[in-house]
């Protein structure tokens, strides 16, 4: 179903954190050489100029890998029923979200210029569990010294998302800039010549050992273009 709303065009990141936004869906690929890339941006944006904007949409985001060929559509939905409503507008590869747990930069203002996205991919469906593995990670945070911000005041804050079908995980973790990830993802491995937190060591070690892990990584972006709902 659609109205007579059509979509205004810009440069702005997506915020993932606004209260109507209910459903997130998320559809990441990798294109076979860039000219193919680029035709499916393309696509997607004929798309936004030309055609009436689905009900329930707020924002639909494009995201271009740091390879180049890698790319990520990141759409905010009010809720379910208007993207089942959608029909011919949903990827057949798209994964459904909802938000989890936030780890926020109090009063953060900066604009990302690198989006971080680790995953996690479960054998089973256990909506349940993937909340427990988010609680897990959030206990060892509690514990441990380092936190994105501690090395160049670079990470603005990550969002946990679970997804519907009860078997991923993605972390929408904003940066700075690709430069500052690489700094905190350094720093996790350092060591600063003090004994470690045996507390802190047990409560990663629970992370990365969690039972039904059967695939796991992170692939980096930034932004595109993000279309939001103008009416006419």
């Amino acid at each position: 179903m659609t109205n007579s709303t059509h979509s205004t065009i810009t440069h702005r990141w997506p915020n993932p954190r606004r209260e109507d936004a209910t459903l997130i869906v998320v559809d990441e690929w990798r294109a076979n050489d860039l000219a193919h890339r680029t035709e499916t941006l393309a696509e997607v944006m004929r798309t936004w100029r030309d055609d009436p904007w689905p009900n329930g949409v707020l924002s639909d985001s494009l995201f271009i890998g740091e390879d180049g060929h890698r790319a990520l559509r990141y759409a905010l939905w009010s809720d379910e029923d208007s993207y089942r409503t959608a029909g011919s507008d949903r990827s057949p590869n798209a994964v459904e979200y909802t938000r989890y747990r936030d780890q926020a930069e109090p009063g953060e203002t900066r604009t990302p210029g690198c989006l971080a996205l680790p995953y996690l991919v479960f054998d089973t469906p256990d909506r349940q569990r993937l909340r427990d593995w988010v609680d897990t990670v959030f206990s060892a945070l509690e514990l441990d010294a380092v936190t994105p911000d501690d090395n160049g005041d670079g990470g603005l804050g990550a969002l946990f998302h679970v997804s519907l079908d009860g078997r991923r995980i993605l972390n929408y973790a904003e940066w700075v800039s690709p430069r500052h990830h690489d700094r905190f993802m350094g720093a996790t491995g350092e060591d600063d010549g003090s004994a470690p937190d045996p507390a802190a060591v047990a409560a990663w070690r629970r992370v990365h050992e969690y039972p039904g892990i059967i695939e796991s990584g992170v692939n980096r972006y930034d932004l595109y273009a993000t279309a939001e709902p103008v009416s006419e």
